[in-house]
């Protein structure tokens, strides 16, 4: 490159650097700058396969909705990495902007925030140029997204989309991405938003800053990751029994393999480490920890001959004139007076 462009390098970055540091600006003046730089950008850009671009900018100094849909400024990427370097105490942190366009986001981390490392993934490869003469090549992938740039190391994702089949797949992949916190979005064509809030379940959003320029929505968001708290089993069991997702619990005893009926149990206890199954029919509690839960086995189906006997126990139908207590898998109960009984 030669030393004309570099003087060209060199100007579009001061001018990014002074509008970043210029307080106090309207809305009018921000736009004006998004205006200039565009033009500036292609003008001095590769030819690009599209119609003329300058000209498509010429065409949107009277559509304010046409540029909003083009452009995020780089005021409102300056306050999204200011927003994540302060939450990350000024850490290094990585962020994949999808679609990146000029590479907005990765110039502003290259100017202000030099712990922030920016994956930009940009198909078209004349849009880059800029961040490719900042020395940032190895970062920057010319393809649309997809699995391989998911498993690259990053911890949020930008991006603002249509709502399509590329934006579910996005998601999908993102999803499954082993310790990614969220996605930072800013309104697109009106709808985005919405499409992301049906990812409720594993993203919870909330505004972190206001776009500087008006859009179909104002709010900067972030949806961060739900991090769920991996169940331990003794929790687990104690949910499959509380909420009846099974009919029988069979436990052990020196006599042999018990069984009781879930809809006759209750939990009268509960805590991170125990709890207790009362039987309403047996009048009889047993302890459950985490150093007995193998002990206990739930199920839907016994023989039809234990199903009876607790059909009869249930009934409070006597044997021997005593009530049945215990009833065993292995054709045995235990009768109210103790007494064990083979049938």
């Amino acid at each position: 490159m030669d030393f004309q462009d570099q003087n060209i390098i060199h100007e579009l970055l001061d001018t990014i650097k002074n509008h970043i540091d210029s307080e106090h600006l309207n809305k009018q003046e921000i736009i004006d700058f998004e205006m200039l730089f565009a033009k500036t950008f292609l003008k001095h850009s590769p030819r690009i396969e599209t119609p003329d671009n300058e000209a498509l900018y010429h065409e949107l100094d009277d559509s304010l909705e046409g540029l909003n849909a083009l452009n995020t400024s780089f005021k409102d990427f300056f306050q999204i990495l200011e927003y994540l370097n302060k939450k990350h105490k000024s850490k290094t942190i990585t962020i994949c902007d999808i679609g990146a366009g000029y590479g907005k986001l990765s110039i502003i981390a290259s100017l202000f925030f030099k712990n922030i490392k920016v994956i930009s993934i940009e198909p078209v490869k004349e849009r880059t140029w800029l961040l490719e003469c900042l020395g940032t090549k190895e970062n920057i992938y010319h393809e649309f997204f997809n699995e391989i740039h998911c498993e690259l190391p990053f911890d949020y994702a930008f991006f603002y989309f249509p709502v399509c089949h590329a934006l579910d797949d996005i998601l999908n992949l993102l999803e499954k991405k082993k310790d990614f916190l969220g996605i930072i979005a800013i309104e697109s064509h009106g709808d985005f938003f919405s499409r992301l809030s049906l990812e409720k379940d594993w993203l919870e959003d909330k505004n972190i800053a206001r776009t500087s320029i008006p859009r179909h929505d104002n709010n900067i968001k972030l949806y961060e990751r739900i991090i769920k708290k991996q169940e331990s089993p003794l929790k687990r069991l104690y949910h499959d029994i509380k909420h009846r997702k099974f009919e029988y619990i069979l436990g052990n005893d020196s006599q042999g393999t018990w069984v009781e009926k879930l809809c006759e149990c209750e939990i009268n206890f509960f805590n991170e480490d125990e709890f207790v199954i009362q039987s309403l029919s047996s009048h009889r509690n047993f302890k459950v920890d985490k150093n007995h839960i193998n002990e206990l086995e739930l199920t839907n189906k016994v023989p039809k001959n234990i199903e009876n006997l607790l059909n009869k126990r249930s009934q409070s139908i006597e044997i021997d004139g005593q009530k049945i207590r215990k009833i065993y898998m292995h054709k045995k109960i235990e009768l109210s007076n103790g007494k064990l009984v083979d049938l």
